[in-house]
């Protein structure tokens, strides 16, 4: 004969007093209210949120940084061509004063 026993109180939701500030209590209250839970589901949804954020913070950070190398990139790239142009614009430049010196000399 094969026995299994639980542990209830380890699956069973535990109360705690939390002191928050009158102001707090009214947003969750309004939120509670918007969402149609119960004060109390509204408190711990908003918990579990902020450690769900809290865990993917690493890798919302991770695709800013490779959202702003590859701006980088695009700047770099910009940057280069314009680079590029007003070389291309300095050597026209020359060539047109020479045609001038030429013209001039004529």
């Amino acid at each position: 004969m094969l026995l299994i026993s639980y542990n209830f109180e380890f699956m069973a939701d535990i109360q705690f007093n939390l002191r928050i500030p009158s102001e707090l209590k009214e947003q969750i209250m309004l939120s509670a209210k918007h969402n149609n839970r119960s004060i109390n589901s509204e408190a711990q949804s908003r918990l579990e949120q902020s450690f769900e954020y809290d865990s993917a913070l690493p890798t919302i950070f991770k695709d800013q940084v490779i959202n702003s190398l590859d701006s980088l990139k695009n700047i770099e790239k910009f940057l280069s061509i314009i680079k590029n142009l007003q070389e291309q614009v300095e050597k026209q430049n020359q060539l047109l004063e020479k045609l001038s010196e030429t013209e001039k000399s004529k």
